[in-house]
């Protein structure tokens, strides 16, 4: 008996994985042609079949957020899944993403601890680079962390772009490489000349010219701010903002 009782267990367990994993995937298609409240009725059976599936939690609050109007309950969803999982970087990077839309310091301080633990975990991840950088920029409390994050941003999505143009097809990484210039541009400019030097004496920066012996390094910041406004407006020309500064 106790055998029997193991193995109908097991294929209830078997067969609850099989659904969970089928409505998860149903979810995804719908998602992706734009079926929203089709996409979360399938990931709302999905949990039923299984709670404890993270995968199925992240997408379900994603969903949430794109139909609007939820995102209370998403944030809910995507601290739940840290709390099964804190190693789920893609509902921390959604997490976050949320909180910075809020424009509060202190949910804006706690999107970017969650930027930094995704790219600790994955530091090929642009956008969380990128949104690191952002959210940075915005408390402004640690103008050389952020202009490190905007820096590489800027070195990953460009690599992006080269394989892309390599490959012949069109990835659209300008529009935002245009972005990530302008705030790099614009962090730069708000450097002290002591800040600037701190900058130039680190690793692997984007300064041009920070080799040159004897020069200004307040001028070095400032000239490589215009620059890198200069090359956001070559990359969107419509980016009014990079033309005016």
């Amino acid at each position: 008996m106790r055998l029997t009782h193991l193995l109908l267990l097991l294929r209830a367990c078997i067969s609850n994985a099989a659904t969970a994993d089928d409505a998860l995937q149903q979810g995804n298609r719908l998602y992706a042609t734009g079926e929203l409240e089709e996409a979360r009725s399938a990931y709302m059976g999905c949990l039923k079949h299984d709670a404890g599936r993270t995968d199925c939690t992240t997408n379900l609050a994603s969903v949430l957020v794109d139909i609007g109007g939820q995102e209370a309950l998403a944030e809910q969803l995507y601290r739940r899944v840290l709390e099964l999982d804190p190693t789920q970087i893609d509902a921390a990077y959604n997490l976050a993403l949320l909180l910075q839309d809020r424009r509060d310091d202190d949910a804006t301080r706690e999107a970017a601890r969650l930027y930094e633990g995704v790219v600790s975990a994955d530091e090929t991840r642009w956008d969380a680079w990128a949104n690191l950088a952002t959210a940075l920029s915005e408390l402004k409390e640690t103008p050389i962390r952020t202009i490190k994050a905007f820096e590489q941003a800027i070195l990953i999505l460009e690599g992006h772009e080269a394989a892309q143009k390599q490959s012949s097809s069109d990835g659209g990484f300008d529009r935002y490489l245009a972005r990530l210039y302008y705030g790099y541009g614009m962090a730069l400019a708000e450097l002290t000349s002591e800040l600037c030097a701190t900058l130039a004496r680190q690793p692997h920066s984007l300064l041009i010219g920070s080799d040159v012996g004897g020069r200004a390094t307040g001028e070095l910041c400032v000239e490589n701010a215009a620059n890198a406004l200069r090359t956001a407006l070559q990359l969107n020309p419509n980016d009014v903002q990079a033309e005016h500064m």
